[in-house]
């Protein structure tokens, strides 16, 4: 029997990834959630996750009726603190979710060992990356699973999209089941979703950015846009779309976009060099990686003492200037502790996310535009005093 155009995505990110199954779904917060409950956590059950992510991460540990338990990040890593994770640990503890921030693979020789001595469930979160390695391996192939996403702003994207790659085949096989109950998408958002990515395909660019922003904020405020993240879920609402299946539409967009990948990473790198050599230049401190990594940055973080007035400038200068994340649980401002959030847990990760910018490396983003966008940060940013060099 021929292979659906899902199955034939799903059989090619196998082969992009080298593993053995991948199950896809209609946003990478719905593969999260997918592979918690095939790993049966639940009511109970805690897990730790990054205090420096977006709020989707803990919203899938807590729909499943777990507890998200937050853990700071390294300075100027982004990335989770090996002696902090063990810190949060308890006996209710089954998982842990360690993210690859703006693709940057995390510290994982540790946290490994860390979720063998206690015997946890270790998810690789790389909704910003495909393609960076750690130790020559790819990563995303290390833990029990991990979740891929392929939204706007992801390495490559199918308007909404996610993914989730199991090693183990005892726990495909409850991922083949948890799948199955799930729903299709509804028609209407399908249509929309395509109308959105035609519009997308013909109109994006860093000068209209800002413009985009803008509108895209508001066609969601009117319901006219299919949105990353709805007002349900940003209020901590289990969405109604938590539970879809990936659509055959962002499939073939998908078997088109895994094509084009080795093009686009190579654009990420020059993209990369040029933000690292006039930085270097400039004096300003590089993003950590770990030694034995490669990273394919998914942004270019940067942080700044002047954040938000930056970013009002770039604004009107029509720069495209990233802001992820603004807060430990992006984008929520407020009101942190419906999400179980108590202020002052992860204060490197609080500091970090009030002076953290970013630079696209997009395929859309020429050489040129690069060095104006690195050139408008030089002139125009004060160096954050916690992240300098010597901090």
């Amino acid at each position: 029997m021929s292979l659906t155009a899902v199955g034939q995505y799903e059989q090619a990110f196998c082969q992009t990834t080298s593993l053995p199954t991948a199950y896809a779904f209609w946003k990478g917060r719905t593969a999260l959630y997918a592979i918690l409950k095939a790993l049966d956590i639940g009511e109970g059950d805690e897990v730790l996750v990054p205090g420096f992510t977006c709020v989707v991460v803990p919203n899938a540990v807590r729909f499943v009726g777990a507890k998200p338990v937050y853990v700071d990040i390294a300075p100027r890593t982004y990335n989770l603190d090996p002696h902090s994770v063990r810190q949060r640990i308890t006996p209710k503890t089954r998982a842990l979710i360690v993210q690859h921030t703006f693709g940057i693979p995390a510290e994982l020789d540790a946290l490994l060992d860390i979720a063998r001595h206690y015997n946890l469930a270790l998810i690789e979160d790389c909704a910003h990356t495909l393609g960076s390695t750690y130790a020559g391996q790819l990563v995303g192939t290390f833990g029990q699973a991990a979740f891929f996403s392929s939204q706007w702003t992801k390495p490559y994207t199918t308007g909404l999209g996610g993914m989730a790659v199991i090693a183990d085949s005892s726990l495909a096989q409850k991922m083949r089941v948890v799948r199955e109950d799930f729903s299709r998408p509804a028609r209407m958002q399908l249509l929309q979703l395509r109308a959105q990515y035609t519009l997308y395909q013909r109109f994006f660019s860093p000068r209209l950015y800002w413009f985009a922003v803008g509108t895209l904020r508001r066609l969601s405020e009117w319901n006219l846009f299919v949105a990353s993240s709805g007002q349900e879920e940003l209020s901590g609402r289990v969405p109604h779309d938590s539970q879809w299946q990936m659509s055959d539409y962002q499939a073939k967009l998908g078997l088109v976009q895994l094509q084009q990948l080795p093009s686009d990473i190579a654009h990420r790198k020059r993209l990369t060099a040029v933000y690292e050599k006039m930085l270097q230049e400039r004096g300003w401190p590089l993003a950590l990686s770990p030694q034995s990594a490669q990273t394919i940055y998914l942004r270019y973080p940067l942080c700044v003492a002047n954040k938000l007035e930056l970013l009002r400038q770039a604004e009107a200068a029509r720069i495209e200037l990233g802001s992820w994340f603004d807060s430990v649980l992006h984008p929520i401002q407020t009101d942190l502790d419906r999400f179980g959030y108590e202020a002052g847990t992860c204060p490197i990760a609080e500091q970090t996310a009030n002076a953290v910018i970013n630079l696209p490396t997009h395929p859309r983003l020429s050489v040129d535009e690069a060095e104006r966008l690195v050139t408008f940060v030089c002139q125009n940013a004060k160096p954050s005093v916690h992240h300098s060099p010597t901090a």
